[in-house]
């Protein structure tokens, strides 16, 4: 489904450290976890030692400040996929621009830029995308006044795209192939909705996630419309920082709307490659106010709701009940038990938890190789759930996970006993129910 160096990545970082997950599962999570949070450390630390050399003082802190409270940061740092490295790859590769469009005779940051461009485009394809409309806002800023540079931006454009040919194939061969348990739609206006309030994720009030983008929004129309009715210049600093934020941050979400008109593709949280970005841009708006309470109280707010959705979000991963299920399946289980489900929402657990299990999934909701199947090395899949008998030995137990859209255990299966009836366990990380019972064969 995504590009390959994220998988490589953690599959490499596992090696490196003698863990692996049929082993042991839980410090793999925790140790893949660390590896992802590792990345918005890193941008962080950037803030104090980049975007403050350059950009100023406050605004660095400002930076770090709101990019390591954000609750969308804390969402998404901590889970186990790519959009953490998809982000810091994206900003490194906007550091290397920036610096270009600054010294464009120092090749060293072309060949960073270059560089961090090829890890974004293998890590996700909006960054891919990021990455690209960065690279067309630095061909903008160097077309006047250093005309004889278009030269060296193509060479180095050129470059890129040989070394992304092998990714283009991946990704010809997903969109060819993506018809297979397609999933993403888009209701408007309500995408308008989420990706204005995405960065500041509250799932519990998502009303105000939706004012605090509101109120950025407002203050970069402000910015800009106080510095043409003053005749205010924003200076060369500014002027660049927001040109490079604004152009990827408005053209992936303008381009992917607009593709979605033919084919859904733009969910909310394929903006976090550009996590960077728009932080850089709220810090560097704020920095810029004159007022001095209006900087403090929106910095206030913007790190108010970014911690008390970080702190919901730490409330739902640490509560007792997410091992409930896990605890109830310890305490009876027997060597040769076996998995069946449905929906593989909640099939997912016990095939991380439960290596040692066999897994039989009836196929209810039409998953396929490319949304989930590919990642269950010991998946048997059932076409009929009544057949599951069949696939038992005499004495032998299978437990029956259903979520709460799934209803395998209601079925009337010809020779399987109930040994424990359904059991319901919620699990609050991922927000499923959990239906769990116990049957036999006799």
């Amino acid at each position: 489904m995504h590009p390959i160096l994220y998988p490589l990545m953690t599959k490499g970082a596992l090696a490196l450290v003698g863990l692996s997950p049929l082993v042991n599962p839980d410090g793999c999570i925790l140790f893949l976890r660390l590896f992802s949070i590792l990345p918005m450390a890193i941008l962080v630390v950037l803030g104090y030692t980049h975007v403050q050399r350059w950009m100023g003082g406050i605004c660095g802190l400002l930076f770090s400040l709101l990019l390591g409270c954000a609750s969308s940061t804390y969402y998404y740092a901590e889970q186990i996929r790519m959009y953490s490295w998809a982000a810091l790859f994206v900003f490194c590769t906007f550091l290397c621009g920036y610096r270009c469009a600054q010294t464009p005779e120092n090749r060293k940051p072309w060949v960073g830029m270059a560089l961090f461009a090829l890890l974004a485009g293998y890590t996700h394809y909006y960054a891919l995308a990021a990455v690209f409309f960065l690279e067309i806002f630095l061909l903008v800023v160097l077309w006047k006044p250093h005309p004889k540079y278009r030269l060296r931006w193509l060479l180095f454009g050129l470059i890129q795209a040989v070394g992304y040919l092998p990714g283009l194939l991946l990704l010809y061969r997903q969109m060819t192939s993506v018809a297979e348990g397609y999933w993403i739609s888009i209701q408007y206006p309500d995408i308008l909705k989420e990706l204005l309030a995405f960065f500041f994720l509250w799932f519990e009030h998502e009303k105000i996630s939706r004012w605090c983008g509101i109120l950025v929004l407002l203050l970069l129309g402000y910015t800009l419309v106080r510095a043409k009715i003053k005749r205010e210049p924003l200076g060369q600093c500014l002027s660049r920082t927001l040109g490079f934020c604004l152009f990827p941050l408005f053209g992936v979400c303008g381009a992917g709307m607009l593709l979605s008109l033919i084919q859904p593709i733009l969910i909310a949280r394929y903006l976090f490659p550009m996590a960077g970005l728009y932080w850089l841009m709220v810090a560097a708006l704020l920095s810029r106010l004159k007022s001095r309470a209006a900087p403090l109280l929106l910095t206030a707010l913007f790190l108010a709701v970014g911690i008390a959705g970080g702190i919901d979000r730490y409330t739902s991963l640490t509560q007792p009940q997410n091992q409930d299920w896990r605890q109830a399946i310890q305490a009876q289980a027997q060597p040769g038990d076996v998995f069946f489900f449905s929906d593989l929402n909640v099939g997912c657990q016990p095939a991380v938890f439960f290596p040692e299990m066999t897994l039989y999934l009836q196929n209810e909701f039409y998953f396929g190789e490319k949304n989930g199947l590919a990642g269950f090395a010991r998946l048997q899949t059932l076409e009929n759930p009544l057949d599951l008998p069949d696939q038992l030995q005499e004495g032998q137990r299978v437990w029956i996970l259903d979520s709460a859209r799934s209803h395998l255990a209601d079925l009337d299966y010809e020779g399987l006993i109930c040994s424990i009836p359904p059991m319901s366990f919620y699990h609050p990380c991922s927000g499923e129910w959990f239906n769990l019972s116990l049957w036999y064969k006799p």
